[in-house]
């Protein structure tokens, strides 16, 4: 089945949620992809980024179109233009044909706490909107 890719890198809104206390900006934007660490240090808790996208165009009635994350870490949710999404399979890849909007807005709150662990956080790989032609 092919599968035609659109990145949604570049800047993403953010918003801490909890704690909103720190040094650090309450808001603003991130280029992303990139890891928690790198954006946020080694700050704990829970951030809320947006990204504005556009409908693809060329979508056929047999195509699927996914919202997918190739790498995020932490815990998190994933919500499009307001209505959670949810994964049949447990993986991070989201269904999104029947609720695309001429401009939608995906919103991933993530919880992280970079002490004790060397492992990738946040959105430290592409977010994607991919469609799906059936093979012939």
């Amino acid at each position: 089945m092919p599968i035609h890719r659109i990145n949604l890198r570049g800047p993403w809104e953010f918003e801490w949620l909890e704690p909103a206390t720190g040094d650090a900006p309450a808001h603003g934007r991130v280029k992303l992809p990139s890891d928690w660490r790198d954006d946020f240090g080694d700050r704990a808790g829970r951030v809320r980024f947006r990204r504005h996208f556009h409908e693809p165009t060329g979508i056929e009635p047999e195509d699927s179109v996914w919202l997918h994350f190739t790498g995020v870490g932490g815990e998190f949710t994933v919500s499009l233009d307001g209505r959670p999404l949810a994964s049949e399979d447990g993986t991070p890849r989201f269904e999104i044909t029947d609720a695309l909007q001429p401009t939608s807005v995906v919103v991933v709150e993530i919880v992280c706490d970079p002490s004790g662990t060397d492992e990738p956080l946040g959105l430290y790989d592409f977010v994607a909107v991919e469609i799906e032609t059936p093979a012939p």
